[in-house]
């Protein structure tokens, strides 16, 4: 169970990341540096985006994890 609802959690923690952060964010560090070509610019913007997913997606399972092990101590029935 606590791998369920960690995976819940990482999934809805990436959604959240995509959704509110890194749509604004990952333009911004894009625009930080210079480049040589449009593609230089396009290739840190969705490194920056795939960064934050997974930051996303990492903080999400960690609260996930913490909010299941209560369940995980639960006394099994016989």
């Amino acid at each position: 169970m606590q791998y369920v609802l960690a995976m819940i959690c990482g999934l809805a923690g990436a959604a959240i990341a995509g959704k509110f952060v890194a749509v604004k964010l990952a333009p911004w560090v894009s625009r930080q540096f210079s480049y040589a070509s449009p593609d230089g610019a396009a290739s840190v913007e969705q490194w920056a985006f795939i960064g934050i997913l997974a930051v996303g997606l990492a903080l999400g399972w960690t609260i996930g994890w913490l909010l299941s092990l209560p369940l995980g101590r639960r006394p099994r029935s016989s």
